[in-house]
């Protein structure tokens, strides 16, 4: 299937930029130590109940809730985050109202679906709830006044989910916004190759590129996901044999612009198909 798809915590624009020698977690496998930019978070002026630190034990008890609007991509993404989360182990939970953090992983493209989120953030804060924000809302416009004081994870940066989530359970605000690049150019995004939690485990969703080639007037999510980047052939290949090892039987394709795969590395959608066809089915 083809589809177009406590009070004074602190505020970190990069999780690269936090130092903490006597912290032991995910972070520690990265190099990059420097920079540190920290502001005090302002007075809580709403009255809402500020999530409490968990502390140092981070992970083991920790339950995450996640919630998906949107394409069949960001579906793929809560996928992939889930299965980083369940990897390093976090508990993923249906009920919300157990969790101690809500990841919320937004779609732009349609008023109602921005709405709800909006709406959940808000529910989330009034309930004391840790929050992370993820998808194609807080990337488009970050400076959005609903967003700001909450963590913040791109959608080209969701392989460090779990970074961010330790972060922020810890207390820390973190906003986590770039673009992946290989050889100068803009990239799919994360590996298609990292863990992942099925909502349906007889399905596969791969992302096989990222962004579009248009400028419409009317779509936001152009400033979200940006210019064309598509995965390597041999990378989305990979991902198919990986699934159907794992009892997927139904595979889809997916972006924001599924015609023009391959057009930024020299490839096509119909020659990606007929790899997909010599691998899996001859």
């Amino acid at each position: 299937m083809l589809e177009q798809s406590p009070p004074c915590s602190e505020i970190i624009e990069d999780i690269e930029d936090l130092i903490s020698i006597q912290d032991i977690g995910p972070k520690e496998r990265y190099s990059s130590r420097k920079n540190v930019k920290v502001q005090v978070k302002k007075k809580n002026i709403n009255n809402l109940p500020i999530p409490v630190p968990i502390g140092d034990n981070i992970p083991g008890i920790q339950k995450i809730y996640i919630k998906t609007w949107g394409c069949a991509h960001n579906s793929s993404d809560s996928e992939y985050m889930a299965g980083q989360l369940a990897a390093y182990g976090y508990k993923l939970v249906e009920d919300k109202t157990l969790a101690d953090l809500w990841l919320l992983n937004s779609c732009t493209v349609k008023n109602p679906s921005e709405d709800h989120f909006r709406n959940e953030i808000e529910t989330g804060k009034k309930q004391g709830k840790h929050i992370v924000l993820a998808g194609c809302v807080p990337q488009g416009a970050p400076k959005s006044s609903f967003v700001q004081g909450l963590s913040i994870i791109g959608v080209q940066q969701i392989d460090r989910v779990v970074e961010v989530v330790e972060e922020t359970l810890r207390g820390n605000t973190v906003k986590l916004l770039g673009t992946k690049k290989e050889n100068g150019k803009k990239s799919g995004g994360a590996s298609l190759l990292l863990p992942k939690v099925r909502r349906n485990p007889l399905i596969e969703i791969i992302a096989i590129n990222t962004g579009c080639l248009n400028q419409c007037t009317y779509c936001k999510t152009k400033h979200a996901r940006g210019d064309l980047g598509s995965y390597p052939p041999e990378e989305i290949i990979a991902r198919a044999k990986l699934a159907f090892e794992e009892g997927v039987v139904e595979i889809w394709l997916t972006s924001e612009d599924t015609g023009t795969y391959g057009r930024d590395i020299g490839t096509s959608l119909p020659e990606l198909l007929w790899k997909l066809v010599e691998v899996l089915f001859l």
